[in-house]
């Protein structure tokens, strides 16, 4: 937690309003000099999807590093394999999925698994017009 100097690792809690439960987390790691970041999201593991905890906080947070923490873009990965924030991510108006790196990560099953990079950008005109069309290896 030391590492957290709201500089270049920043640590923001996801409360749930009425109760003041901790629902989740991001986690954001900035390189200053390129003005790009990192970003994680934690969620509760008995929460079965991540679209309640991200869609409604993340155009804050991101807004909040485009406007006053001089950041241009913000790329979150995610393996082929975790579909709750795969499906969050693709599902959304701010992200949009720009590769795939294939066979990336060991499991913990052992199996190769796709890790899927997606960002989002201060420039608004380079963000997702629509929800994102979903990688074709995706089955539906």
């Amino acid at each position: 937690i030391a590492s957290f100097d709201n500089r270049e690792n920043y640590f923001l809690g996801i409360f749930e309003r009425e109760t003041g439960r901790l629902l989740g987390f991001y986690n954001f790691a900035i390189h200053l000099q390129h003005q790009t970041g990192t970003m994680n999201l934690g969620i509760l593991p008995e929460l079965k999807i991540g679209g309640p905890i991200l869609w409604p906080t993340v155009e804050v947070v991101l807004e909040e590093f485009f406007q006053h923490r001089h950041v241009e873009k913000i790329k979150g990965m995610v393996l082929s394999s975790n579909r709750r924030m795969l499906f969050t991510l693709l599902m959304n108006k701010h992200f949009v999925h720009e590769l795939t790196l294939k066979q990336e990560c060991q499991g913990i099953d052992g199996k190769r698994h796709d890790l899927l990079v997606f960002s989002c950008f201060k420039d608004e005109s380079t963000r997702p017009q629509a929800l994102n069309a979903m990688p074709g290896f995706i089955k539906r």
